[in-house]
This record gives C-alpha cells, sequence and structure tokens, in this order.
C-alpha cells in the first residue's frame, strides 16, 4: 500500500470517543476591576461549557464595544514611540516585515507603548 490508501483507510474509522468531563476557564486581564475567579465545572451537562463561553463572549464584547475618542498621545509616548526599536509585547525588532504600530487601550482608551501588527 501507498501513503494516500493509507490514508484513505482511517479517514472516516473513530478510535476514540470524546465524552465531556468539565471545563475550567479563566478570564485573563491586568485590569483589576475585570478579574475575576476562574470557573471550574465536573459534569456532563455541555450546555454549562457552553452558557459559560456565551457569556463571557457578551461581556467582553461588550467592554470592547464602547466607542469612547482615544486620548491624544503626550510628547513622552510620541519620543517614546520614535525611539521604540523592539515590540513590548514579543520583543521581536521592528522591520519592514515586522512593522511598528501605534496601540490603544480598548478599556480606558489610552495610548500604549510600540507593539507590532504580527
Amino acid at each position: 500500500m501507498t501513503k494516500v490508501h493509507l490514508s484513505i483507510l482511517f479517514i472516516n474509522r473513530p478510535i476514540d470517543e470524546h465524552r465531556m468531563c468539565g471545563f475550567a476557564c479563566h478570564r485573563v486581564t491586568d485590569i483589576r476591576e475585570y478579574q475575576v475567579a476562574p470557573v471550574v465545572y465536573s459534569g456532563p451537562d455541555v450546555k454549562t461549557f457552553y452558557n459559560h463561553v456565551m457569556r463571557e463572549s457578551e461581556i467582553i464584547s461588550g467592554i470592547l464595544m464602547k466607542n469612547k475618542e482615544i486620548n491624544v498621545m503626550t510628547e513622552e509616548q510620541n519620543i517614546d514611540y520614535d525611539v521604540a526599536t523592539h515590540c513590548r509585547a514579543c520583543g521581536k525588532a521592528f522591520s519592514k516585515t515586522n512593522p511598528k504600530v501605534r496601540h490603544h487601550c480598548h478599556v480606558y482608551f489610552c495610548m500604549q507603548p510600540a507593539i507590532t501588527v504580527i
């Protein structure tokens, strides 16, 4: 048999069955007012997981959908942006393929240190 024949043989052959037995979910943020304790569930009810994830989605969307004017960058922030050579988030050097961008906080609408788009 060739590799093609082998992959065709196994394409619809179940090798295991997944049964939900629980989940843990933790919203991570450095913004204190949005920090919550982790949610841990043990049991077979998949609706508990679905309802939790959908509720988290609604809460986070509500936080990010606020529409407010962004604060203007201060002179110090502009200087910090101009002299930045590496991304504060990933540590990679800025380049044509890893460009420097201005970034703002979606909660407080203030400007953040220079980061990359990647």
